[in-house]
């Protein structure tokens, strides 16, 4: 050790000695240049070189300089090939003049067009038509004053346009006698126009000079009659003398002078008000705002055919039992009717034009006839009548608006005329006890609700016109047994004949493709159902709760079946599923418990949560070897399966999906199945054999909680395997399971 350390201080000093000398007498010898930092387009490098003395020695590396592009132009940069720093931007078009290459007419686009300079680029821009320049208007046909005159603006293009000039119309003169009548003989006067000379004449009636005599005094009630003889010419004609109506009511005359308003009850003392057609020798023409208002003794009141205005709140607070509004009146004013209370019988006549809204009679007016002037019945308009017991509607009515009748609970029958066109969503929703409805033969469309609630309704036609019953339309028709459909029916909203529980027969799918969502929804009277091969889809719920269908055919044109279409079908024994449904929707067959056979096609690649839960019919049942996942609860309390294969390719299974199987005893996992969820096999009572694939990585909770039979699992994996998988705390929780038997070894459970 001491030798060792002697000899490193020789070559110690031994080393010294000779850097000392070099820098006294030596001459550098470097090596090879090592270059330090690259040089660049803009910027120097440096490299450096060393004596074996250390000594080193270092140089700039000039700037490489750029190497430029092809020149610039004026769409393209020049720039460096090494750093692609930009040397000449792109140069600018330099566009001369637009010159016209197309010149443009009134209706059609011209062109013109610019050159670059310097590239030779060229841009054309569009010029619009100029358009018509007609000028000013030159009379054709000058205008006379019967018949219109026609004048016209002539465009260079040769383009006209015409205008009519409105005929003058006549101005004549004052009526000239031309004849004087007599008793015997009518008379004539004529007019002339200044214009053209044309004339119009008319006769002047008979003048006779009459005597009066009356033969019959008018009453209250009833018109009285009377003689008129002319003495001169010993004609003799007899009129009508009109009643007198109640005497004593208070009277306004109108700005003609001729006519009058009733505007009060005034000393009149009757209870049945008899309005007169006269009062003093003033036509009775209206009936006043509040004339007889807050009078809680008038009875009857009774309207002559004279009057055409009817004011508001005229009848306010009257206890009337019925009311006949004349063909005469033209005009209502708001809330004639407030208030009336015991009002149940309301006729309007003819006269009136648009619908009158009698809302404020909603909980009194027993049956309502609408005159012939109306139209359309508003929407609303009858809605929560629960009184109402019939309304007779008018024979030019061609529209009923949305929710006319809503909740007319009394209201039994209706005869809609063949007018109408139109009918609203939910207009007679909730008639309770309506019980035949006739339909126009000009409807083409079924409302949304329109019968929706018609819980009475036994039978209906649908017109031949109908291309479409909207969704809801028939809902809760309990009694509908007999429903004629015809073939232009091509679209059925979802819900249409949701919960008809009469419905026995279905005869009008040929013309659908798709069989809408709760179409036949507790339809529980329906035995059996062909589906034909127009169909391609049938929606969620479609004949979900049919408690007395056991039969039903589904053709392969079906290539996809909603959520739940058949669920709770109870008495449906057996199905095959079409041959390219892909899906087995969720709660499927839910609730089937007399189904003990299911055709499922290799096409199934998935099924759904709940799909067969409760079909307590099944003993056995195979699933494609194509499907992939298994939904949740899938074949929950299929109390009667007593065994199931699950074919590999089946990669997912979701909660609870063979739980409550009390009599099933055997299942092999498929080696695709990665995850065995939680509660998969919960409540299996019967389950003594089980078999877990090796590809299988988790276990979740709770799989064979109450499995009371099953006392060991089979893991196709070494015992190592089964240690390595991940397993939730609780997967064992409730189980009898004691052993786990590997393929190398087995596993007792503590």
């Amino acid at each position: 050790m001491r030798k060792t350390k002697i000899l490193l201080l020789l070559l110690c000093l031994s080393f010294i000695c000779l850097l000392t000398a070099c820098k006294k007498e030596h001459v550098h010898e470097f090596g090879e240049w090592i270059t330090v930092k690259n040089a660049t387009c803009t910027e120097e490098g440096s490299r450096v070189r060393y004596c074996f003395c250390l000594e080193k020695e270092t140089e700039a590396l000039a700037p490489l300089g750029h190497q430029p592009s092809e020149e610039a132009d004026c769409a393209t940069r020049q720039y460096c090939l090494v750093c692609e720093t930009t040397l000449t931007p792109p140069q600018n078009h330099q566009f001369g003049n637009y010159a016209v290459t197309k010149n443009p007419t009134c209706t059609e686009k011209g062109e013109k067009e610019r050159t670059c300079a310097n590239c030779e680029k060229k841009e054309t821009q569009t010029i619009y038509p100029t358009g018509h320049n007609h000028g000013n208007w030159i009379v054709v046909n000058e205008a006379t004053c019967e018949k219109d005159g026609v004048r016209e603006q002539v465009c260079a293009c040769g383009d006209k346009r015409t205008s009519t000039i409105q005929a003058l119309g006549h101005s004549f003169t004052d009526w000239i006698v031309i004849k004087e009548s007599s008793c015997t003989e009518e008379g004539q006067q004529e007019k002339r126009c200044l214009n053209c000379n044309t004339t119009q004449k008319k006769t002047i009636p008979l003048a006779h000079i009459y005597t009066e005599t009356v033969l019959k005094e008018a009453t209250k009630t009833e018109d009285g009659l009377k003689s008129l003889h002319c003495s001169l010419c010993d004609t003799t004609v007899t009129e009508t003398i009109p009643y007198i109506g109640s005497v004593g009511l208070e009277y306004q005359v109108n700005l003609d002078e001729t006519t009058c308003t009733i505007i009060s009850r005034g000393t009149c003392k009757d209870s049945n008000i008899l309005i007169p057609e006269v009062i003093n020798g003033y036509t009775v023409t209206a009936i006043g705002g509040y004339a007889f208002a807050d009078y809680k003794n008038i009875t009857e009141i009774v309207i002559p055919d004279t009057v055409t205005t009817i004011e508001k709140y005229a009848f306010r607070g009257c206890l009337f039992t019925s009311m006949t509004i004349p063909d005469s009146v033209t005009s209502m004013g708001d809330n004639v009717f407030s208030d009336c209370a015991n009002l149940e019988h309301l006729v309007f006549g003819d006269g009136l034009d648009e619908f009158y809204n009698v809302s404020n009679l909603k909980n009194t007016l027993k049956s309502i006839v609408l005159g012939c002037g109306i139209t359309k019945i508003d929407n609303n308009a009858f809605r929560d009548f629960t009184s109402l017991e019939s309304i007779t509607l008018p024979d030019y009515l061609t529209e009923i608006g949305s929710s006319a009748f809503y909740n007319c609970k009394k209201l039994r029958n209706l005869e809609i005329p063949n007018t109408v066109s139109t009918i609203g969503n939910g207009a007679f929703t909730d008639c309770s006890i309506l019980r035949t409805v006739t339909l126009p033969e000009s409807l083409t469309l079924i409302s949304d609700y329109l019968f929706s609630g018609c819980e009475s309704l036994e039978v209906i036609t649908i017109p031949a016109g109908v291309t479409t019953i909207g969704i809801n339309a028939f809902q809760k028709c309990y009694k509908l047994q007999n429903l004629s459909v015809p073939n232009t029916v091509t679209g059925i909203g979802n819900g249409a004949f949701h919960d008809c529980r009469s419905l026995t027969e279905i005869s009008f799918l040929n013309q659908l493709t798709k069989i809408p969502d709760s179409a036949f929804y507790g339809c529980r009277q329906l035995t059996y159902v062909e589906i034909p091969d127009s169909i391609k889809a049938i929606g969620i719920n479609a004949f979900a709760y049919c408690s007395a269908l056991v039969g039903i055919t589904i053709p392969g044109s079906v290539i996809s079946i909603g959520n739940g279409a058949f669920s709770d079908c109870v008495a449906l024994t057996s199905i095959a599923l079409p041959k390219d449904l892909k899906i087995i929707a969720d709660s499927l067959f839910s609730g089937c418990i007399s189904l003990t056979e299911v055709v499922i096609p290799d096409s199934v690649t998935h099924i759904g949560d709940h799909a067969f839960a409760y079909c307590q019919g099944f003993t056995s049942i195979t699933i494609p070897k194509n499907v992939q996942s298994i939904g949740r609860g899938a074949f929950n309390s299929c109390h009667n399966l007593t065994s199931i294969t699950i074919p590999e390719g089946v990669c997912s299974m979701d909660f609870g999906a063979f739980s409550g199987c009390n009599r099933l005893k055997s299942v092999s996992l498929p080696s695709t199945l990665s995850v065995i969820p939680r509660s998969a096999f919960h409540g299996c009572e019967s389950l003594n054999s089980v078999v877990i694939a090796k590809g299988v990585t988790t276990i979740e909770g709770d799989i064979f909680r109450y499995c009371y039979a099953l006392t060991e699992i089979h893991f196709n994996g070494t015992v190592a395997e089964w240690e390595n998988l991940s397993k939730e705390l609780d997967w064992n929780e409730e189980s009898f399971v004691k052993t786990i038997v590997c393929i190398d070894g087995t596993i007792t459970l503590q």
